[in-house]
């Protein structure tokens, strides 16, 4: 391009890094001078974080963009009740979301000439700080069992559960039932999570099998004579059964087996 004033006006149809040469001409001599150029569309390329984040006094939110961000304006606005915040120069700044949610984030960049305009939702969520599971200390074997699990701070969170039995892994809420099908010491394990944290509680459940009909023997029949040692047994159905034997004659002993003479 020739022109007799020292300014020109060029559009460029694409993106490209040039250089612009320019030579200023009189009838005694020329100069020239080089500058490089770089042609780029204003826009916002992306905000970090884009994943969820820690419900914090503090959060740091990075606009990236094309060109130099030295040379804009950034307008934020948080979606939470807040009020804009404008930065200089500048493409990183620092929020407190007060509470949790999802909030509607936009950002206006400013350079001389233009404006882009760009539009994201960011997740904030709590750090799970306790988790408490509720359990019986001992379950009927065959009966439903309930469990409960408290998680603080209070949230929408997702529970896992793990009942310690083969394929007894599961989703639930914070409420769950499970039945036994065989006597032991089973560790529950519940996991609470959400996008950010996660954290866990257990306990030792004791599944027993109730005691059934009791059949007493002893070494002689049904009639027993005065002065004699007899030894009787029980034979109960159960888990972790004790034995408390009530002679009939004011006297008691403890155990499976037992010896006793009967003297009045």
């Amino acid at each position: 391009l020739e022109s007799s004033v020292g300014s020109v006006k060029h559009i460029y149809l694409k993106e490209v890094n040039c250089t612009v040469n320019v030579t200023a001409v009189n009838p005694v001599n020329s100069v020239s001078r080089a500058v490089p150029v770089q042609i780029f569309v204003l826009m916002v390329l992306k905000i970090e974080p884009s994943s969820c984040i820690v419900e914090h006094p503090e959060v740091q939110l990075t606009a990236y963009v094309s060109g130099d961000p030295a040379d804009y304006i950034f307008d934020w606005t948080f979606g939470d009740g807040s009020s804009n915040v404008t930065v200089d120069g500048d493409p990183m700044v620092i929020h407190n979301f007060t509470r949790s949610g999802v909030f509607s984030l936009s950002l206006v960049l400013s350079s001389k000439v233009n404006k882009a305009h760009y539009y994201t939702v960011v997740c904030v969520e709590p750090e799970i700080t306790n988790v408490t599971l509720s359990s019986p200390p001992f379950v009927i074997l065959g009966n439903e069992s309930k469990f409960q699990v408290t998680a603080l701070p209070p949230y929408n969170y997702h529970y896992l559960w793990d009942f310690g039995a083969n394929d007894s892994a599961r989703s639930g809420g914070t409420e769950v039932s499970y039945t036994y099908k065989t006597p032991g010491n089973y560790l529950v394990t519940v996991m609470v999570s959400n996008n950010v944290s996660f954290n866990n509680d257990t306990a030792i459940v004791k599944v027993l099998e109730p005691v059934g009909v009791a059949k007493i023997e002893s070494n002689r029949s049904k009639v027993l004579e005065l002065n004699q040692i007899y030894l009787f047994s029980a034979n109960i159905s159960g888990t972790k059964v004790n034995y408390l034997w009530d002679l009939g004659d004011g006297t008691s002993q403890l155990g499976k087996f037992i010896t006793h003479s009967y003297n009045i």
